[in-house]
């Protein structure tokens, strides 16, 4: 959830004794103290949301509040004075635990900042135009385009499978190859010793059938 003025007093509520530990398998970079986080606190509270009745008309909606915060730590010639924590919260309706449901969140968070990443770094690197239509079938592309490459990347290798996009447009696309004919039949010739060859191969098979590979 968005940190707003209504959200600071709800989070300030919740008792001390709440906070339950939790230590992530892998650490979480943050960006705005450049520092990596390993371990942190959840707790929960109730929250009613869209209480706006202007912007919401559907009207308020309650649910669970899950709160995760971890410690800053602050350096200076005085030292630390009090513990500074930051905080981030979670508006879901989820019937998981507290912990296991931060956990769920912070995995889809993950998988949202790598499809950003990976849009950044091919056809959305192109917005803004100035050109409406232009920006229109930009963004066409760029959703086939992630879709097609996380499907190849799932059919090649369980490594390709988490790959960035990136490196499947460097390993399994911009290939060096040079096709000859002999005897009627095209056959593709890829480099030797290729680290990848028995990915791309089998990419190959499983959407055009057995190539007459040498």
């Amino acid at each position: 959830m968005r940190q707003h003025p209504g959200l600071q007093p709800v989070i300030e509520g919740i008792d001390e004794h709440a906070w339950t530990p939790i230590t992530y398998a892998t650490p979480v970079f943050d960006q705005d103290t450049g520092t990596w986080i390993h371990t942190a606190q959840v707790a929960e509270t109730s929250y009613t949301a869209f209480t706006n009745s202007t912007e919401h008309p559907q009207g308020p909606i309650s649910a669970r509040l899950i709160v995760r915060r971890y410690r800053v730590e602050t350096r200076s010639e005085q030292g630390e004075l009090f513990p500074v924590w930051r905080y981030q919260a979670i508006f879901t309706n989820t019937g998981l635990n507290t912990v296991d449901a931060e956990k769920q969140h912070r995995g889809r968070a993950g998988t949202i900042e790598q499809v950003f990443a990976d849009l950044n770094n091919s056809a959305l690197a192109h917005f803004p135009s100035g050109q409406f239509h232009a920006n229109q079938a930009w963004l066409t592309l760029t959703a086939l385009t992630h879709n097609l490459l996380r499907t190849l990347g799932v059919l090649a290798s369980q490594a390709h499978a988490r790959a960035r996009t990136a490196t499947l447009r460097r390993q399994l696309i911009a290939v060096p190859a040079r096709v000859t004919r002999t005897a009627r039949t095209l056959t593709l010739r890829l480099p030797q010793n290729w680290p990848w060859q028995d990915s791309w191969l089998g990419l190959f098979t499983s959407t055009a059938g057995p190539p007459p590979l040498r």
